[in-house]
């Protein structure tokens, strides 16, 4: 199990920098673009870095015991966003700019990775809450910033958890195998429904019911469903100590 928060904390770092890097490169300045999808849109991104950032350190702290470094890195990449929303700048200089955050968070990325990791049982019980944080910024970023590719790559440690679930709790739950077909599956639906999902704010866009209401609250709903299926097993493998 302590392998596998290795293996879980590198995947969540990977789609935080690609997330955060394609999400500062596609946000324009809103000084000279301030329509109401332009700033609803930096919000949206705004919002997933902070989540996404936000989950991150609390799990980096917990097994690594280090919070300042951190803090200053994640803050001065937010004041970056900020800034850059206040001021209009090329697609060059912004382009350098999310490279230069990538590099510098891969960097991190590694130096951390050759660190020692601490591993308690409890720690476990913060894994559903970053699987929903996750797995709600997937759909937002499918349903109101249309950033599949990036979506794409944001479901790779919600599938490795469920590998790994299924994996350790294979020799101890008789239906592990069902449940993992479930879960997948509600994976992959919940996936291609918000992706063919849309809430667009453009006054000129006509409603559509299902892909504009019903489409995009069903990926929510089932956002939460496959969370508790995730704590679910959590639970279990707390309660059979197969933390080895």
């Amino acid at each position: 199990m302590k392998r596998f928060f290795h293996r879980f904390y590198n995947s969540l770092n990977l789609i935080h920098i690609i997330t955060v890097a394609v999400l500062f490169y596609s946000n324009t300045s809103l000084v000279d673009n301030g329509e109401a999808i332009s700033i609803f849109n930096f919000f949206v991104s705004f919002l997933i870095f902070v989540a996404l950032t936000t989950v991150l350190t609390l799990f980096e702290y917990k097994i690594y015991y280090e919070k300042t470094p951190l803090l200053i890195l994640y803050g001065g990449i937010g004041l970056l966003f900020l800034i850059f929303a206040v001021i209009n700048v090329n697609h060059t200089v912004r382009l350098i700019t999310s490279i230069l955050i990538a590099i510098a968070l891969l960097i991190k990325l590694i130096l951390y990775s050759r660190k020692h990791t601490r591993f308690e049982v409890n720690y476990l019980n913060f894994i559903p809450k970053i699987y929903f944080v996750v797995f709600m910024s997937v759909v937002l970023l499918n349903v109101l910033l249309s950033q599949h590719v990036v979506s794409i790559f944001m479901i790779m440690p919600i599938l490795l958890l469920e590998v790994e679930t299924y994996v350790v709790l294979k020799g101890t739950d008789n239906n592990s195998d069902l449940k993992l077909i479930g879960t997948l599956a509600v994976i992959v639906i919940t996936f291609f429904v918000s992706y063919y999902s849309k809430i667009d704010l453009r006054l000129s866009v006509q409603l559509n019911i299902l892909t504009n209401l019903i489409m995009p609250l069903l990926a929510v709903i089932l956002v939460f469903v496959a969370t508790t299926f995730v704590n679910k097993k959590i639970e279990l493998i707390i309660e059979n100590e197969s933390i080895e």
